[in-house]
């Protein structure tokens, strides 16, 4: 299995999962839309600032964007040093409230601006094709790694991390924009999810909100490495997938059982 490739499980049958192939055009959807209810919702644990001088170092920096782009006249000052006031007194009072309170922002902000490709670094998982390409009738397409990489079209990608164990954001590092703190917010999953293997890519819409039409990522047949149909998949719907490969001179493969083992092999048409 080659590391370059990763994989999108797609069911045939229905039309808009068809455009992956007929039109190279794939839906990236927002978090909202994603079937996780945990992903990109880790929690920035407030109970960390356990001391007025880390509490005051994650409000100077929280404010100063704000205050970088106004000027503020006395009374804002005074507005703004009783929100300070306020969110210092929440904080010390109730972490735990103040953390739920300030992830709805956080996850307002994602659901809005942020687009999630999903992937797997698998073809042969029984799962993946039962769960994502119904119940093997459907295909899946193995694109190329690096070309997505450098489509310019999406920001960091990289393999998601399963644990057992929930993380700890820490409210400071995740102000300045600490670099693996935010991986570990948008590439983190419960250790349920590992059979998926997913490698996954994120684009970020800033200051617009996308628009459905955004949310399109075309991509020329280069990108595609491979075209695998399941075990399952109808005459028909074979047929059309390996006409259309043809066309675009991409190998295609079926998938086939193992006759002596639990796994799923493949074999070139």
């Amino acid at each position: 299995m080659s590391n370059s490739t990763v994989y999108k499980f797609r069911n045939w049958d229905n039309n808009f999962h068809r455009a992956i192939l007929i039109h190279n055009k794939i839906y990236v959807p927002s978090v909202s839309e994603l079937n996780d209810p945990f992903d990109f919702q880790l929690a920035i644990d407030f109970s960390l600032l356990n001391t007025d001088e880390k509490i005051n170092q994650w409000l100077d920096h929280s404010m100063s964007d704000y205050l970088n782009t106004v000027q503020p006249s006395k009374t804002d000052w005074l507005k703004i040093e009783t929100v300070r006031n306020n969110y210092k007194n929440s904080i010390k009072s109730d972490p735990k409230t103040f953390s739920q309170k300030y992830l709805y922002k956080v996850l307002e902000f994602h659901n809005k601006h942020l687009g999630i490709l999903c992937l797997s670094e698998v073809w042969n998982n029984i799962l993946m094709w039962t769960h994502y390409s119904h119940n093997h009738t459907g295909f899946c397409i193995g694109f190329n790694k690096e070309s997505i990489k450098n489509s310019g079209f999406f920001g960091q990608g990289g393999a998601v991390n399963y644990c057992t164990n929930y993380p700890r954001i820490n409210p400071l590092k995740w102000n300045e924009n600490d670099l693996e703190t935010m991986f570990i917010e948008s590439h983190t999953k419960s250790y349920d999810w590992h059979y998926e293997k997913e490698y996954r890519f994120v684009k970020i819409w800033h200051p617009e909100i996308p628009t459905f039409q955004d949310r399109i990522f075309e991509f020329d047949d280069s990108l595609v490495n491979e075209v695998i149909v399941g075990f399952s998949i109808s005459k028909d719907n074979e047929k059309e997938i390996r006409d259309l490969c043809c066309k675009k001179n991409i190998p295609i493969y079926k998938i086939q059982k193992s006759q002596d083992e639990f796994i799923l092999e493949r074999k070139l048409l």
